[in-house]
């Protein structure tokens, strides 16, 4: 091994793909190049010939775990080129018709900083006995001081960070969508239209972020108004035949206290639902872009030699892995569509419940006007409610016009994913 770095440049992207077994069966001239072996050298080798010894077991063994079970990952890698050197990618390992397919970045964002230091201390762990396990379980305590909770919550802010770098350093390529090769002119309309999408992907992430927020202040204020209609009741009682009405009052404020409570609670599982369907939306459209760059860069980089067959396949499978994208963000769309539904439905519920706990809190303020001892009793509890009420109101008024939000940057999602579904199919 050298300290030397095998360098190619941040516009530059390249891929792999290999077999079920992971023998490499082809690649383009870019990973020729930084790899420093010749295509000969690497067809119908494992692709861990270019594995660098700096590189923790356990990322390998949390992509093979993904990919096994049919699921895309993103990684930071450590490459080994033929001569010892090494070059650092951001790897997009995806499974495809009997293989798979790995598209890769040169990594220039703030979060890359990280991973260095990183995986030597996931090193230092897995020279311990179970050490694979201690350096994954290290992995995940460390992305969770990112406010990540899970890996795949990582993967999605590092393909998105890394592909915003990039686009800051790259002079931008002008998108000639007068180009005489019709597959390249598609090509940068696909690209075009996939920026757009990844742009709303983003903005839908935001919102329902904010969204949960909301939605758990709600659930958790709402889950007070048991211990209220409680205290209440208590206090009607101790009032004797003068607090028979506002007996009567606590006993609806507890009634619609709980379908308040019901309605808030049944907002739990689709808002957590929402949540994943926008993170996978935004994973999605990012290495859905990502899939269709390299798509656009192979046909640039082989029109003088589009004919040969290994040309031919490569085309197809990056053509068919964006068609796999786009078909995976419309559905996505459709799923959130009907979940948005759902819980606009059941925000109406809240706010019908709402102001009748409204109307049953100016009744047991007029009632306890009345009584003087009242006042000292239930007073105090009158005006929990209300503080409570507009606690509620408040964060319930922003889900509603979150939810609005959302469904709109949904409505900007669909029409670019389904003409990018058109031209994949032409």
């Amino acid at each position: 091994m050298t300290e030397s770095e095998s360098p190619f440049n941040a516009n530059e992207l390249f891929f792999s793909r290999t077999d079920a077994r992971g023998i490499i069966l082809g690649g383009n001239s870019v990973f020729v190049r930084v790899s420093e072996f010749s295509t000969e050298e690497l067809l119908n080798k494992p692709h861990n010939i270019i594995r660098h010894p700096e590189m923790p077991k356990a990322v390998f063994k949390l992509l093979w775990s993904y990919l096994l079970t049919g699921k895309s990952i993103v990684a930071y890698v450590k490459n080994r080129s033929k001569s010892g050197k090494y070059y650092w990618v951001l790897a997009y390992a995806t499974p495809i018709s009997n293989g798979f397919l790995s598209i890769r970045l040169k990594p220039t964002s703030k979060l890359f900083n990280l991973i260095p230091s990183l995986y030597r201390e996931m090193l230092t762990l897995e020279s311990r006995p179970q050490g694979v396990n201690q350096a994954t379980e290290f992995l995940l305590s460390q992305l969770k001081t990112l406010g990540l909770e899970s890996y795949d919550d990582f993967m999605s802010l590092a393909v998105t960070e890394e592909m915003n770098s990039r686009d800051h350093l790259v002079v931008p390529d002008r998108l000639d969508h007068s180009h005489h090769d019709e597959e390249i002119q598609n090509a940068n309309r696909l690209l075009t239209l996939f920026k757009s999408v990844v742009t709303s992907a983003s903005h839908l992430s935001e919102v329902i972020q904010q969204f949960r927020s909301e939605a758990v202040s709600v659930i958790d204020r709402c889950s007070k108004l048991g211990h209220l209609a409680i205290n209440m009741a208590a206090g009607s009682e101790r009032l004797g035949a003068q607090g028979v009405t506002l007996n009567v009052v606590s006993s609806k404020f507890n009634e619609w206290g709980q379908s308040v409570r019901d309605s808030a609670l049944k907002f739990e599982h689709p808002v957590q639902r929402i949540l994943e369907l926008s993170k996978q939306m935004r994973f999605t459209a990012a290495t859905a872009r990502y899939a269709c760059e390299m798509y656009r860069m192979f046909l640039m980089e082989t029109a003088k030699d589009s004919s040969s067959q290994t040309v031919q396949e490569n085309k197809h499978i990056l053509s068919m892995k964006a068609i796999q994208l786009a078909t995976e963000g419309l559905k996505v769309s459709n799923q959130f569509g009907d979940l948005s539904r759902q819980v606009s439905r059941g925000l109406e519920s809240l706010a019908v419940s709402l102001t009748a706990l409204e109307i049953i809190r100016l009744t047991g303020k007029i009632e306890t006007s009345r009584i003087l001892e009242g006042q000292e009793k239930i007073g105090t509890h009158i005006q929990e409610m209300q503080a409570l009420l507009n606690d509620v109101r408040g964060p319930m008024t922003k889900m509603i016009e979150n939810i609005h939000c959302s469904e709109s940057e949904m409505k900007n999602l669909v029409p670019s994913l389904s003409q990018i579904s058109n031209l994949l199919s032409e």
